[in-house]
């Protein structure tokens, strides 16, 4: 329903407002420059000896994208632009509206290009985590790229049935959120507390979920998993993915910091003492992101305070076009851009500082 209110929004704003989509800035934002090239390759890992609590039919899969340094070398004018799920992810988003519109509201621009070959070196990695309820972690291609391209090796990490879609081998179709978190959020706030007990299940399976693909990729030698250093990991999540980075690199010995984007701590217990920590939010975010840090150790926070770029801000929906920002609640509009890539650079600096 939501998708289909957007779909009559933008048609009506084409229809009233055409002299205004004449506007270079509606039809493209310029992307820095990488520090260098950048490729990817996508996988998936299944736990067999766990079966997923979303549906006992299947094994516990988790499909994972992997952005790390690559060789500047012919590849790159041979290698294809984009990758299919990138395509797959602006589709489902527009709902059946024509595709010139989902074209000039979505700027599906990749700067990694998928295969190519490593550089060679040793680098340390970066665990990214979508949101519940949000992602897949392609909606976060644009930090990815820009922390692989610094000297990170960056694995992101969906979570079926926790992520807006996902595809996984065991089944034909795509996977949408659970039915159950469905079902708890059409009557929210009603349903408030179960949301809770919701949010607090899928928190434990997802920190659960992160010590199992960590324990996978350490024993593959191919690359980019060989160019690796493992003795240096780094966690950065989105929104509840922010409390399962956290989590998450408290528990894992390796996990040198962690970075949470706008997520929402304040139902689970953190200790005193944290490994360097990075809480980012927004200026609609709340007292409690405020006081997070206050009387925790190694605990650094960063209101976004240029603008407020809201919660989807921290995501590739930062480029979602002027003046259709406002249905992300995005109040920065044509600056939103310029904040999303002053946020990728804080985080890079942040973690190279941990490493």
């Amino acid at each position: 329903m939501k998708h289909r209110v957007f779909s009559r929004f933008i048609l009506g704003i084409v229809l009233l407002y055409p002299h205004q989509l004449q506007a270079d800035h509606l039809f493209h934002y310029d992307f820095p420059p990488l520090n260098s090239p950048v490729g990817t390759v996508e996988l998936s890992v299944i736990d067999h000896t766990r079966k997923d609590p979303h549906d006992e039919k299947l094994q516990r899969e988790l499909p994972i994208r992997v952005w790390y340094p690559a060789i500047d070398n012919k590849e790159i004018e041979l290698a294809e632009w984009g990758y299919t799920k990138r395509d797959f992810i602006i589709e489902k988003a527009s709902d059946g509206a024509p595709m010139f519109i989902v074209e000039m509201v979505y700027q599906g621009q990749v700067r990694s290009k998928p295969n190519l070959s490593p550089r060679a070196g040793s680098y340390p990695s970066v665990f990214l985590l979508h949101g519940l309820g949000g992602g897949p972690i392609e909606e976060h291609t644009d930090l990815a790229e820009t922390l692989a391209s610094q000297g990170f090796v960056v694995i992101g990490v969906n979570f079926p049935f926790g992520a807006a879609i996902s595809k996984i081998s065991q089944s034909a179709e795509p996977i949408g959120p659970s039915q159950k978190l469905t079902e708890i959020l059409s009557r929210y706030p009603a349903s408030k507390p179960e949301l809770i007990t919701y949010r607090k299940d899928e928190h434990k399976l997802w920190v659960e979920d992160i010590g199992f693909v960590l324990s996978q990729l350490k024993t593959r030698k191919e690359p980019p998993f060989s160019a690796i250093d493992w003795s240096r990991v780094h966690m950065v999540g989105h929104s509840h993915g922010g409390m399962v980075a956290l989590e998450s690199c408290l528990k894992e010995p390796s996990c040198k910091s962690s970075v949470n984007m706008d997520g929402w701590t304040y139902e689970l217990e953190f200790p005193h003492d944290l490994k360097p920590h990075l809480v980012m939010y927004t200026l609609s975010s709340g007292d409690y992101f405020r006081s997070f840090c206050k009387d925790r150790l190694n605990c650094v926070q960063r209101e976004i305070a240029e603008c407020d770029i809201a919660h989807g801000g921290f995501s590739d929906k930062a480029y979602i076009k002027w003046p259709f920002t406002h249905y992300t609640n995005n109040q920065c509009g044509s600056k939103s851009v310029e904040v999303k890539q002053q946020i990728n650079q804080e985080i890079g600096t942040f973690l190279k500082t941990g490493s």
